[in-house]
């Protein structure tokens, strides 16, 4: 009951996370682009597109740290995991130190490296200093409070922290906007909301998390031998990562002018947050997968493998089919039609998420069950497969062409061998991993497609409260099909017995 509790706690506060996240990201974006214009926007999704590589100086250690804290939680090794801790704080103002001399050397170069109009210079090399003081100087370091709330499955107070965080950002951001800030201003806000947020798990890490005490003193070489190595394989998942989201906007700069860069980004951004937002539900996995595996429960881990995989799927099944029908119509009315050119790439990147999502499950229990090496080299191809298409594809086709090499590099590299190496440990046909944990969830998103697109031309979506309200109807068209196709006479009685088990009495 208690677990129980706790993964429905922590799930519903992701869900109420990500919703503030989007709201915010959904009224901002077409008021900066308006207030800033096209030019600012692009450089500023170019500057969080590249620091976004410079997440991969964490080397993987943000998962570590969730990793040993709750290993120790279960052990109730509280000593083992004050030194553990105490070795990451010194690893990450190591690691922040260093990123400090990268951004250095990146602010000499940025100017002519990406080709930045004279006018925009000075701008541009005060903007990369704030944002990198916000995504990565300081993010680092204080990163380790949250990984260890992370870790002692406090996962709701994360969300409701950095909820409110990003409401208080979204507030002060459109105020300023209304003032005619400029981009320089708007990331000093989004700094400031940073500080706060990270401030707010300092203050909460000391409060709920049992005689937690980090201490430069508490730090042991051995300690950190150990966490290096399961750390480095996990740094290979991240560069696969960031390079499927970050690295995009960075070949279109190198190919074209900063417009299509904010062409792209406005999609990706979509997709982006889509992704994060999907995800929640597969990293809420990660620590159980982790205790069963310490079990010896194999078993549990199949079914984990095959059914979590398609309850993954299904809402970014339900995301996806609700782009095909309504983006174009999402975007003209969002952000104007400018970015009319947006739709097609949010369509093509939607579809890659969606493979990619049909194989979180398989990355994290190939990542907590002692395949970690395995998983990361195959992200690492998938990611170098991404670049290559990507560069090939942009001179032919533009845009598309590089929205097209993320999604041929994730079917025919992430998801088949990744997928294909999980099945192949746990004993599951791959055939029946595509029929039970894809097609399942796949299959109700065409009733969705044909139900929404009936909708839209009976009455055409003239506002965007419109649309929500007809993509509800084609979402509850996908459940019900869900429900009584892809679900199971054996999941629909466990799921019922969860909601209708009756009340303990006294």
């Amino acid at each position: 009951m208690r677990r129980s509790a706790e993964v429905l706690i922590n799930a519903l506060t992701s869900v109420l996370g990500y919703a503030v996240s989007l709201a915010v990201l959904f009224i901002l974006t077409p008021l900066i682009i308006k207030s800033v214009g096209t030019e600012d926007f692009g450089l500023w999704s170019l500057m969080f597109s590249l620091l976004g590589l410079f997440g991969l100086i964490d080397l993987g250690f943000a998962v570590g740290v969730m990793k040993y804290v709750a290993e120790c939680r279960g052990s109730g090794d509280i000593e083992r995991r004050n030194k553990m801790v105490s070795t990451l704080w010194a690893v990450y103002l190591v690691l922040a130190l260093v990123a400090g001399f990268g951004i250095l050397g990146l602010s000499a170069i940025f100017n002519p490296v990406f080709s930045i109009p004279a006018e925009q210079q000075h701008k541009a090399i005060m903007l990369l200093w704030i944002l990198a003081a916000r995504s990565v100087l300081l993010s680092i370091p204080l990163g380790l409070f949250r990984g260890i709330l992370f870790g002692e499955q406090k996962i709701y107070l994360i969300r409701l922290i950095s909820a409110f965080s990003v409401a208080l950002y979204g507030i002060v951001t459109w105020l300023a906007l209304k003032r005619h800030a400029d981009i320089i201003t708007v990331a000093w806000i989004n700094l400031a909301a940073m500080i706060l947020e990270h401030l707010c798990y300092v203050v909460f890490c000391f409060s709920f998390v049992k005689k937690l005490k980090v201490s430069l003193r508490l730090a042991d070489f051995k300690l950190f031998k150990e966490a290096a190595s399961f750390s480095f394989s996990q740094f290979m998942v991240d560069i696969a990562s960031i390079i499927r989201l970050r690295t995009d906007p960075m070949i279109i700069k190198f190919f074209m002018p900063l417009p299509a860069v904010a062409l792209y980004a406005v999609a990706l951004k979509m997709v982006e947050n889509a992704f994060l937002f999907i995800k929640q539900f597969a990293n809420i996995l990660t620590p159980l997968i982790a205790e069963l595996k310490g079990m010896g429960d194999d078993k549990r881990i199949r079914w984990i493998l095959i059914i979590c995989s398609k309850y993954t799927l299904a809402p970014m099944m339900i995301i996806t089919m609700g782009s095909i029908t309504f983006g174009r119509e999402f975007l003209n009315l969002w952000v104007g039609p400018d970015f009319g050119q947006s739709y097609v790439l949010l369509i093509i990147l939607m579809c890659s998420l969606a493979i990619s999502m049909a194989r979180e499950v398989s990355s994290s229990i190939l990542a907590m069950t002692g395949f970690h090496h395995e998983s990361a080299k195959i992200s690492g191809v998938a990611a170098l497969t991404n670049i290559v298409i990507s560069i090939a594809l942009i001179k032919p086709l533009g845009l598309v062409g590089v929205a097209l090499g993320t999604l041929m590099s994730t079917i025919f590299v992430d998801f088949i061998f990744l997928v294909g190496k999980a099945c192949k440990v746990y004993q599951v046909k791959f055939g029946e991993f595509l029929y039970r944990g894809v097609v399942l969830a796949l299959i109700p998103g065409f009733f969705q497609l044909g139900v929404s697109e009936y909708v839209k031309r009976t009455y055409a979506p003239m506002s965007i409260s419109m649309i929500v309200v007809e993509s509800c109807v084609g979402t509850v068209a996908y459940l019900i099909v869900f429900w009584l196709y892809a679900v199971s006479k054996s999941e629909k009685e466990m799921i019922m017995s969860k909601i209708f088990k009756p009340k303990r009495t006294m």
